[in-house]
């Protein structure tokens, strides 16, 4: 993700996590996406859009132009504040 795109989340959300509310100065924030990226996603995001669309879409789309999308990313907290 280029550095533009990373800001551009930050600035949307408000420097505050989506998942709980923190903001910047009570947690480390970070960039998470909505549907995790993995291969299990991509095969779930496939069948979804061909189950309820009619439509067959190249896993490397589906990667880069849905799992990266800006709506699929979010500001969140480190995995470590969320204990």
């Amino acid at each position: 993700m280029n550095q533009d795109k990373y800001i551009s989340i930050f600035i949307r959300d408000g420097f505050i996590c989506q998942k709980c509310g923190k903001n910047k100065s009570q947690a480390r924030l970070t960039i998470a996406h909505r549907i995790r990226k993995g291969s299990g996603s991509e095969k779930w995001v496939y069948n979804f859009i061909r189950d309820n669309y009619g439509k067959e879409l190249s896993f490397s789309f589906i990667r880069e132009e849905i799992l990266n999308h800006d709506d699929n990313l979010i500001v969140a907290c480190t995995y470590r504040d969320w204990e």
